[in-house]
């Protein structure tokens, strides 16, 4: 019998604790997240400066001098390889 209040008292414990933890983080949210000050700071976005954000996306540079590599060059594709490769044991769980 000395077991199961023994059980008894941790749950307790953990239910305290973890009822503890969530106070804290609801008070922590609704302190910190909820009561704050919206940034002032924050602009949006002209037409001007969004028609210059797009202008950038449409310009990129690709580099493709990895295609003219040596190495590169000598890859073979998955399908020429042979499916015929032995790979690891058959059953890996049994002792060696």
């Amino acid at each position: 019998m000395p077991l199961v209040t023994e059980q008894r008292k941790r749950q307790q414990k953990l239910v305290s604790i973890l009822v503890i933890v969530f106070v804290v983080t609801l008070g922590v949210v609704y302190f910190g997240a909820l009561k704050g000050e919206p940034d002032k700071e924050v602009s949006y976005a002209g037409t001007s400066e969004i028609k210059q954000i797009l202008q950038d996306l449409k310009e990129f540079y690709l580099d493709t001098s990895i295609l003219d590599d040596k190495k590169f060059q000598e890859l073979k594709p998955y399908e020429t390889i042979g499916g015929d490769i032995e790979t690891g044991r058959d059953n890996p769980f049994l002792p060696l």
